[in-house]
C-alpha cells in the first residue's frame, strides 16, 4: 500500500491533495498533486513520498534533506524547482514538493528509438545543451559567504532528465550529489549513481568533479543521438565491465551520415582522463550551442515539444484529461513578476521543514548556513531632523530583509564601523509626516537688549584701539 493511499488520509498529505501515482522506484514513489493551502496559490505539483521502511532511516533522510537543499538553491529554468520539503514527521512520511515537468524522460526517449523513432542529433543537442546549462549552475553554485561547494551531480542519466510537453528540458535528482558540507557524505571508496553513465574515475571509486557530470553527459547525448546504448549490457557486471573497458565505437563508424561536427563534440566528453575532457559544462553548452548555429538550427523548442507529444499520443491524451480538472482551478498566470533569486546555498525557512530531531539543522548550524529567516535587526536611533515649515517628504517603508543579510558578525569583523552604521541606517523608518511647528519670533524687548549689547561692544573696542595709537 502506497504511503499516501485514500485509506490512511483520504488521498491528501498536509496541505496537498492526491490525484495519482507517477512512478514509483525503490526508494521512493512520485505523486501528482494540488497545493490547495493558503500559504501560496493552488499549484499542481510532483511529490516524491519516502518508501515507510526507509522513513526512519537517517542516512536515507539526511540524503533527502540534501537533495532538497541542494536543488532548491541552484534557481536555473533547466533544473526542477523545489517548492518544499518535510522530514522527520512522527508518522514517518517524508516528502519533497516539487515543480510538475508534465512531459517525459529522456528514458522514454530511448525506449521509442528502439521503435523507431530517434529524436535526430539537432533536437539531442539542444536537448543536452539546455542540460548542461543546468548542470554548470549547479557546478557554479556558491555558499552565502562565495565559498564554492563543489556540486557534482553523480546520477546525470536518462531517469533523470524530463522534456516537457511544451518543449522546456528539465533535470531532477539530486538525491546522490556530492557537495562540499553535505550533511550525509558518501563513504570512501563507496560507488553512487548509473552503472551505464558513470565516468572511468566514478566507477572505480576514484574522486569525482564536475567533470565526471561531462562524462555522464556525453553517454546520455550518445545514445540520443544514436538511438542506441553506449555501455549498457545485459547484466550489471557487463555494464561495469563495458565502461572500465572503455570501448567506444565513433558514431559516425556506425552512421556516415552523422554529423561530424557534433561527433567531435560527443567524443571529446567521453575521454577516459578527466583532464582530456571539456573541464565546464558551461564549455559543452558553448560548443553545442555553436554548432546548432553552424547547421541552422535555431530555436527548437517547438519542433520539441511536438516530438515529446508524438511519442506516445494515447499516454499525452490520457495525461491531458487527468489534468483538465485540475488546470481549471488554478489560478492565472502571473507574468508580471520576475523573481530576483540569486542561487545561493541557502537553508530552508520556518515554514519550509520539519528537521529530524534537530540534528540535520545543527549541521546547517556547523556549515555557516542560517536554518530559519530572522527578523530585521532593529533600527539604530537616528538624529533629530532639522526644523523646517514644511513638511519633509514621504517615503515608502524599508523592506522587511532578513538580518544575516545586513549586519551578521563576518560583516562585523570584516567592515569598519562606519560602513556598518550605513548599513543600519538604511533600514531605518521614514521621517515622521506631520509638519514640524515653526519656532515663535523673538519678543521687542530681547531686540532693544541685542541692540545696546551690541553698541557697546562697539564703544569698547574703538576705546582699545584709540589708546594704543596714543601709546
Amino acid at each position: 500500500m502506497s504511503p499516501v493511499s485514500a485509506k490512511q488520509d483520504n488521498s491528501r498529505l498536509d496541505d496537498y491533495r492526491i490525484v495519482a501515482e507517477l512512478a514509483r522506484g525503490g526508494m521512493a514513489a512520485v505523486f501528482l498533486g494540488v497545493y490547495e493551502g493558503a500559504a501560496r496559490p493552488r499549484e499542481i505539483v510532483a511529490i516524491k513520498v519516502v518508501h515507510p521502511h526507509l522513513a526512519y532511516d537517517p542516512d536515507f533522510v539526511a540524503m533527502l534533506s540534501d537533495e532538497a537543499r541542494i536543488a532548491s538553491s541552484i534557481g536555473h529554468p533547466n533544473v526542477v524547482e523545489i517548492r518544499e520539503f518535510v522530514l522527520g514527521r512522527a508518522d514517518g512520511r517524508n516528502y519533497i514538493v516539487m515543480e510538475y515537468a508534465d512531459g517525459e524522460t529522456l528514458s522514454m526517449f530511448l525506449k521509442q528509438a528502439s521503435r523507431g523513432k530517434r529524436v535526430g542529433p539537432s533536437l539531442a543537442a539542444s536537448i543536452a545543451a539546455d542540460v548542461a546549462g543546468g548542470l554548470h549552475a549547479a557546478h557554479e553554485l556558491r555558499g552565502p559567504h562565495g565559498e564554492p561547494l563543489d556540486l557534482v551531480h553523480r546520477d546525470v542519466s536518462p531517469q533523470n532528465i524530463i522534456v516537457t510537453y511544451d518543449g522546456r528540458v528539465k533535470l531532477t535528482d539530486f538525491g546522490v550529489a556530492k557537495a562540499t558540507g553535505r550533511i550525509q557524505r558518501t563513504q570512501p571508496g563507496e560507488i553512487k549513481g548509473k552503472l551505464a553513465y558513470m565516468a572511468p574515475e566514478q566507477a572505480f571509486g576514484r574522486d569525482v568533479d564536475r567533470r565526471s557530470d561531462v562524462y555522464a553527459l556525453g553517454v546520455v547525448l550518445y545514445e540520443l543521438a544514436m538511438g542506441r546504448r553506449l555501455f549498457g549490457g545485459k547484466t550489471d557486471a557487463d555494464t561495469i565491465r563495458n565502461v572500465m573497458q572503455h570501448n567506444i565505437v565513433a558514431p559516425r563508424s556506425i552512421d556516415p551520415e552523422f554529423p561530424e561536427g557534433l561527433e567531435q563534440i560527443i567524443l571529446a566528453m567521453l575521454t577516459k582522463e578527466p583532464g582530456d575532457r571539456f573541464q565546464t559544462a558551461g564549455a559543452v553548452e558553448r560548443a553545442l550551442r555553436g554548432y546548432l548555429r553552424s547547421v541552422g538550427a535555431g530555436d527548437l523548442t517547438e519542433e520539441l515539444g511536438t516530438f515529446v507529444r508524438d511519442l506516445d499520443p494515447d499516454r499525452y491524451r490520457a495525461k491531458q484529461e487527468l489534468l483538465r480538472p485540475e488546470r481549471a482551478l488554478l489560478p492565472p498566470a502571473d507574468t508580471t513578476s520576475v523573481s530576483t533569486r540569486t542561487p545561493e546555498f541557502d537553508a530552508p525557512s520556518d515554514d519550509g521543514p520539519t528537521l529530524l530531531s534537530g540534528q540535520l539543522e545543527d549541521a546547517m548550524r556547523q556549515m555557516g548556513l542560517t536554518p530559519s529567516t530572522v527578523p530585521v535587526a532593529p533600527p539604530r536611533p537616528s538624529a533629530a531632523p532639522p526644523r523646517s515649515s514644511t513638511p519633509p517628504p514621504q517615503r515608502p517603508p524599508a523592506p522587511t530583509v532578513p538580518a544575516s543579510h545586513l549586519i551578521d558578525q563576518t560583516m562585523q569583523a570584516q567592515f569598519p564601523q562606519a560602513l556598518l552604521d550605513q548599513i543600519r541606517a538604511s533600514s531605518l523608518p521614514p521621517p515622521p509626516a506631520t509638519p514640524i511647528a515653526p519656532a515663535a519670533p523673538p519678543s521687542r524687548t530681547l531686540l532693544w537688549v541685542a541692540i545696546v549689547g551690541g553698541l557697546l561692544l562697539i564703544l569698547a573696542g574703538a576705546t582699545v584701539v584709540a589708546a594704543l595709537l596714543a601709546g
